[in-house]
């Protein structure tokens, strides 16, 4: 399960609202914003720093999606179609989450975050550059506006989770 969108949306928020949730060792999160400040020292924030991360992260969720974890990913924007399609050949069922809100919601958090996000080039340029670069795609898709009430979002994407993920056969409970 990938969650989507531009900076400042609140891909990362709603996915901490669903882990309560879904509460099961089984159930993981993959974060490259926090893998960026684990990998590297003084970050850059560079291309290379970002590629890097992207393989990481693919490979990390290649691994616990094969050990049956049920993997949930944030920290990308994932805007480009050809990195949702290198995650679709991990799982061809794959789901997304993908996360709006207006543009003066994004700026706001943005700037909450300004000294406390770990990522440095977070921003409204980042924020525009991103929602500039989003791509369309065939995969199954829930929308969510993070403008809405974030515990009724939180409850949309478990409901979205679980009709499309065998949790029994995860052993997660309800399949």
């Amino acid at each position: 399960m990938l969650f989507r969108g531009s900076s400042g949306v609140g891909k990362s928020f709603l996915l901490q609202r669903c882990l309560p949730l879904l509460a099961h060792r089984k159930v993981v999160r993959v974060s490259r914003d926090e893998l960026w400040t684990q990998f590297f020292h003084e970050p850059r924030f560079d291309e290379v720093e970002k590629h890097t991360l992207d393989d990481a992260v693919h490979a990390l969720t290649a691994h616990l999606a094969g050990c049956s974890h049920l993997v949930l990913v944030d920290g990308c924007t994932f805007a480009r179609a050809a990195v949702l399609e290198r995650f679709a050949a991990i799982n061809p069922a794959l789901a997304i989450v993908e996360c709006d809100c207006s543009r003066a919601t994004a700026e706001a958090r943005l700037a909450q975050d300004v000294g406390k996000h770990p990522i440095a080039t977070r921003g409204p340029a980042l924020y525009m550059q991103n929602r500039a670069r989003m791509e369309p795609h065939a995969h199954d898709t829930l929308q969510i506006d993070t403008d809405g009430n974030v515990d009724a979002n939180a409850r949309a994407v478990v409901a979205h989770i679980r009709a499309r993920v065998d949790m029994h056969a995860l052993g997660l409970g309800r399949g």
